[in-house]
């Protein structure tokens, strides 16, 4: 018997073709829209590029010497903060009229540089030469006092002071800031698998829909028939979504980190969510089935709207005016999961957004139950 409703309810649900544009294309086109968009903006504007400059001695000196020897060595670094040209005056500010570089560093008696603009580059590049300068001039002074050991001491000084910053990787996960637009596109595809959840409950009641009407008549116990429903909608959900990460992993590219499995696994947790709380939505009342439609798809962008699926900062606003609400948003629950994947080495937070999604699903599932299996009716 249950077997049966299963079934049915499989094959009636695949040929609701507002799940086949909401739960499938819709995501595929907006996401396709999100990789257009943002597609290489942290590249550009995020991550750190060697500064290009150019420089130029224009006599042999002491102090030309000393440059062209530090110099060499940050350029020869695997982390280079400069890519450096070495040549002439003339090609230099060419090169810096034509914006190949941010600017040109001439060593001779004095060290200078001369710029075209300003900027990060610019500020990083005057910090440097600012450093060296002051460096430059304690080891001169040292060399000049004839003491050996307080020479020793000053050099493994600047030593130390130059090797002061580590870098240190905190995480080996898609730091990128825009991808959190795909986060939440997984969460509005499980918040909209509430449209489907919607139907069962609607589905059930005889005064609502005339397959309710006719299930009611059914010798088939009701917690089966409702039973059956939920366990076919999860089963779609769950495929919906499965595709939406599979197209955006491997079409898009969009970089999830190396626990892909998890990720699947937060979706598809997150979908059946989704389901619970359409199917929680149209438990209430007897409104009919365009006002529910209105309610839900309402409640699900709403939800996603906090989760920061329209505003990237949105989150964030919440967590300062309305911690709490981060924590029951089922949105917020299944992009913040998926964050913790990429993004912390321990597993703790993912664990925790987890079992809240559960604990939220059991209580929205078992909440429409009640509403539903409590309806009486005079005649059918």
């Amino acid at each position: 018997m249950f077997l049966h409703n299963f079934k049915f309810e499989l094959l009636s649900g695949l040929r609701v073709k507002e799940m086949i544009i909401w739960l499938i294309l819709f995501p595929i086109a907006l996401g396709t829209c999100f990789k257009v968009a943002f597609s290489s903006v942290y590249e550009n504007t995020m991550v750190f590029e060697p500064i290009k400059v150019a420089v130029v001695t224009e006599e042999k000196t002491l102090d030309s010497e000393m440059f062209k020897e530090t110099i060499s060595q940050v350029k020869n670094e695997k982390d280079k903060l400069f890519k450096v040209k070495l040549c002439d005056r003339k090609k230099a500010l060419k090169l810096l009229d034509d914006e190949e570089i941010s600017a040109v560093i001439f060593a001779g008696n004095d060290i200078s540089m001369t710029t075209a603009s300003s900027g990060m580059s610019v500020t990083v590049a005057k910090a440097f030469l600012d450093q060296y300068i002051h460096s430059r001039d304690i080891i001169i002074n040292a060399m000049k006092s004839g003491d050996t050991q307080a020479y020793e001491s000053v050099m493994k000084a600047v030593s130390d002071d130059t090797q002061s910053v580590v870098k240190k990787q905190m995480t080996h996960g898609n730091t990128d800031m825009y991808i959190q637009y795909f986060y939440n596109l997984l969460a509005m595809v499980a918040m909209y698998g509430s449209l489907s959840g919607l139907h069962i409950a609607i589905g059930s009641q005889a005064n609502l829909s005339a397959l309710g009407a006719r299930k009611n008549i059914s010798p088939t116990p009701k917690l089966i028939q409702i039973t059956a429903s939920l366990c076919a909608t999860f089963v779609m959900e769950a495929v919906c979504i499965v595709i939406a990460v599979t197209y955006t992993r491997f079409v898009l590219r969009i970089d999830y980190g190396d626990r892909l499995g998890l990720v699947y696994l937060a979706a598809v947790i997150g979908g059946c969510l989704g389901v619970s709380l359409g199917f929680m939505v149209g438990s209430i009342g007897k409104m009919s089935l365009g006002a529910k439609s209105a309610m839900c798809s309402a409640v699900s962008l709403g939800l996603c709207f906090f989760s920061g699926l329209m505003d990237g900062g949105m989150k964030a606003k919440v967590e300062l005016a309305a911690p709490w609400f981060n924590r029951i948003n089922p949105a917020a629950l299944i992009s913040d999961s998926i964050y913790c994947l990429n993004v912390y080495e321990d597993l703790s937070r993912f664990w925790e957004k987890i079992v809240s999604m559960v604990v939220i699903t059991v209580i929205l599932t078992l909440l429409g139950f009640v509403m539903t299996r409590r309806r009486r009716y005079a005649s059918v």
